[in-house]
């Protein structure tokens, strides 16, 4: 990052306040922060049906009916058993009637947080703009906007602070926010996968402490399901695969109809795919750093497409970071590529 002569000049100085990096880095996390909390603010009352599950047995708990849907049945309805502990926490301070409300604040911090981690991934491999573009489009993202209420934000961001760590070579500390994302939705074991295959092929040696790590972890919280419960998967998941039979759309198929829509509400959307085209074009070429959070989202659609589970809106999250990454790096990219004389600064 340089400045133009004229820079010096106006400043009478090497270099101005609003340039140094962690001033840079604090406008774009305010400008993070001002769209999402927007966004969230303007969805403050949202409601789902599906996270009305999750809240009675929060809610049953905090009332000391134990952790249930109905009392004395030890059925595990629920896909989210962790974030419903984790409301209960929330709730001890603000009550059961507020678990909604609590709820849809997780989201929207969830969000945030996300969007921060793709902004820190993108400036961590070199190109602050990068992802500053992809935190925007993820904050942005209408998937995300269909989760809130939902635990979906929250595993986001858990996910999202794994890769990071791992980027940053802090692999050991990375397996904590993936065990925790493991705990608030058991399919968060695919991208803790991922990050642990990607370290083994870096460092040529399989991430032992980092696998026990992550271990010692799930598996107390696992086994209290399967003791609570009788198993540690919900009921809700052989219903999920059986309502295709029934007429409701598969995974693909809903995500295909979603898009439709969303291209037909707004021609803007019609650039997107142009610039994930040119991000993965640029990301094969230089940015391999991008790598892991694609293949997450390749290896989540094509699991979710294989098993035909129902599609519902909220389960497409896991694809925005790794196509919010790609978008970036198609738009700053090619960008950069157009020759502007005089210009010298790059962040």
């Amino acid at each position: 990052m340089g400045l133009t002569g004229h820079d010096r000049a106006v400043s009478g100085k090497p270099s101005l306040l609003w340039r140094r990096p962690w001033a840079i880095d604090g406008i774009a996390v305010l400008i993070l922060a001002g769209v999402v909390l927007a966004v969230g603010h303007s969805l403050r009352d949202y409601a789902l049906d599906d996270p009305f599950v999750t809240y009675r047995y929060a809610a049953n708990l905090l009332e000391g009916k134990g952790f249930v849907y109905s009392v004395g049945e030890n059925i595990l309805s629920t896909t989210a058993a962790g974030y419903g502990l984790l409301l209960a926490a929330f709730g001890v301070f603000f009550g059961s009637g507020a678990l909604p409300l609590i709820s849809n604040m997780l989201s929207t911090a969830g969000i945030l947080a996300a969007s921060v981690l793709v902004y820190l991934i993108g400036r961590q491999a070199g190109s602050r703009l990068v992802g500053l573009a992809a935190g925007l489009l993820l904050g942005l993202n209408p998937f995300l906007s269909y989760s809130i209420g939902l635990e979906t934000a929250v595993y986001l961001a858990l996910i999202l602070a794994g890769f990071y760590l791992h980027q940053i070579e802090k692999l050991p500390w990375a397996a904590v926010p993936l065990a925790f994302a493991t705990i608030v939705r058991a399919d968060a074991v695919l991208p803790a996968a991922i990050v642990f295959a990607f370290a083994a092929w870096q460092q040529r040696r399989l991430p032992l402490l980092p696998g026990a790590v992550y271990a010692a972890i799930c598996v107390p919280f696992f086994g209290y399901l399967t003791v609570a419960f009788g198993s540690p998967v919900p009921l809700t998941m052989s219903a999920k695969t059986a309502q295709p039979l029934l007429g409701f759309p598969t995974f693909s198929a809903e995500l295909t109809s979603t898009v439709q829509e969303l291209l037909q509400d707004s021609s803007g959307y019609w650039l997107l795919p142009v610039l994930v085209g040119l991000g993965l074009v640029h990301m094969l070429a230089k940015d391999h750093w991008a790598l892991p959070l694609v293949v997450w989202a390749l290896a989540y659609g094509a699991i979710y497409h294989a098993i035909g589970v129902a599609g519902y809106r909220w389960y497409f999250v896991p694809l925005v970071p790794g196509l919010a990454l790609l978008a970036g790096l198609g738009v700053v990219r090619t960008v950069e590529k157009i020759p502007v004389p005089g210009a010298t600064v790059r962040l």
